[in-house]
């Protein structure tokens, strides 16, 4: 009676065994995989640097930002039609006359004079007064600054929308294959402790079963 006691005792203990094993086993794979989780962020790539990176290497990114400058170079160009112009010119010539080959006969003088040394410097000032066809060409330029820099910027927000995206993704995909790995530690010990109950005859066959299809499965 006392070994039919004992052994209804220890089947009837068996579930309640069965189910806190199972549970610390729970408990321990969600610590390792928050640890895990945790050592990733200190050392990957974190989502400012991803989106920082996107925009400052994306190649659409960088041929909007040229644009800009081109436009703005064009821009500089066309306003600078309309302001005052200022122009220098210098020379330095050295030459000889010839009095008689000009009519010039003084006596007792030489014919010929020099050789002489002349500088000619002079400072042009010039301001277009009116030319609407350069007015329409600068708020033209204006224009197609502004246009370039709003395609700029919608760039930089494609650039980081799309880094966001990617990121985002890689994290959800790491953090699945880590759940999977625990998932799958936990169903091989639950099917080795399964294997270990009813090897001690406390559990059914049934229990190994299920326990080995949910290795499988995982």
């Amino acid at each position: 009676k006392g070994n039919v006691y004992m052994n209804h005792l220890q089947r009837d203990s068996a579930p309640f065994s069965k189910s806190c094993k199972a549970r610390g086993l729970v408990l321990i794979g969600a610590m390792l995989l928050c640890s895990g989780a945790a050592r990733a962020a200190e050392s990957a790539l974190t989502l400012e640097q991803a989106i920082h990176d996107a925009v400052a290497r994306a190649p659409y990114s960088l041929a909007a930002s040229a644009a800009v400058s081109t436009a703005d170079a064009e821009a500089r160009q066309a306003d600078g039609s309309l302001r005052p112009q200022v122009d220098l010119a210098a020379s330095q010539t050295r030459a000889t006359s010839n009095l008689a080959a000009q009519g010039l006969m003084l006596p007792g003088l030489d014919s010929l004079i020099g050789p002489f040394s002349t500088f000619d410097a002079r400072v042009e000032l010039s301001q277009v007064i009116f030319d609407w066809s350069r007015v329409l060409q600068s708020r033209s330029a204006r224009l197609a600054v502004d246009v370039a820099k709003a395609q700029a910027a919608l760039a930089r927000e494609q650039a980081a929308s799309r880094a966001a995206i990617a990121y985002i993704n890689v994290l959800g995909s790491e953090q699945g294959l880590e759940a999977g790995k625990a998932n799958l530690a936990l169903s091989e010990d639950l099917y080795r402790l399964a294997v270990h109950q009813r090897d001690a005859g406390v559990a059914p066959g049934i229990d190994v079963a299920r326990s080995q299809t949910a290795v499988s499965r995982n």
